[in-house]
């Protein structure tokens, strides 16, 4: 009976008579799919250089859902500055783990008459980038630590490529290159009260998440099942170029720039 009551409340510790503490919860083991993420439009509306930008609804609970399953990373065609701003204040404790932030000095900027210079996100420099590993981490490092990484540093994590890459942006034109790598949302405004896109988005993540093994090719799963956003969604316009140019070896002087 006493050596019943002994160990009624669990193993114990063999040389102490303590009860054993319980096991630690493994980390949960992530897809392994980069989710490339814009800001403005997609995840929040800014109306003014230098605002933070309202959130869109359900964006603390559509981040939290993205860190815990997938590889994050912010790409937008903001200034950088103005990009750390808006993830500092609207990603929280999930800027900790993204892969990188970047800002439109990352991005391809084709110039059209008459038109507004069209900032295009090439992922192939998402991809040759992923190959330069950050260091290991330290406790001091704000690019690879436990801070949010720094504008426009390399990726934390290398292996992306069109296989395992998604991103999600409000503008067609922007990633139009990439038609099967990406999910178009319609744009967010300030006075959209009752907009769901995110869960809408969050759904189909999750659907993509449960299929997903290690032969997967993202571009395959976008082809089968389209996303379909929940707004409108403007289309390219005719003037524009959608060929796919040459990535430059040397960066392209980004004079003319967005707020």
């Amino acid at each position: 009976m006493a050596y019943a009551r002994k160990f009624k409340y669990g193993p114990r510790n063999h040389h102490t008579g303590r009860p054993m503490p319980p096991p630690a919860a493994q980390p949960r083991t992530k897809v392994p799919l980069l989710v490339v993420l814009d800001l403005n439009g997609t995840l929040l509306h800014r109306s003014s250089s230098g605002s933070e930008g309202r959130a869109r609804p359900y964006l603390p609970d559509f981040l939290e859902f993205l860190v815990n399953t997938f590889h994050v990373m912010v790409w937008s065609s903001a200034q950088a500055q103005n990009v750390m701003r808006m993830v500092q204040c609207h990603f929280a404790a999930a800027s900790t783990q993204l892969e990188a932030t970047w800002s439109r000095s990352r991005c391809r900027v084709q110039y059209v008459p008459k038109r507004k210079p069209v900032a295009k996100k090439d992922l192939r420099r998402l991809w040759h980038n992923a190959s330069s590993r950050c260091p290991l981490p330290t406790a001091r490092s704000r690019d690879c630590g436990v801070y949010p990484p720094r504008a426009d540093t390399p990726l934390r994590t290398q292996g992306w490529s069109a296989r395992n890459t998604l991103i999600i942006d409000d503008s067609l034109e922007k990633i139009s290159d990439y038609p099967h790598n990406g999910l178009v949302v319609g744009t967010f405004h300030a006075k959209s009260h009752n907009d769901r896109e995110l869960q809408a988005v969050e759904h189909y993540l999750q659907q993509l998440a449960t299929s997903w093994d290690s032969r997967a090719d993202v571009r395959d799963y976008v082809r089968r099942s389209p996303y379909t956003s929940l707004g409108s969604v403007p289309t390219i316009p005719a003037k524009a170029p959608s060929t796919l140019q040459p990535m430059p070896t040397i960066p392209l002087d980004l004079a003319e720039s967005e707020q």
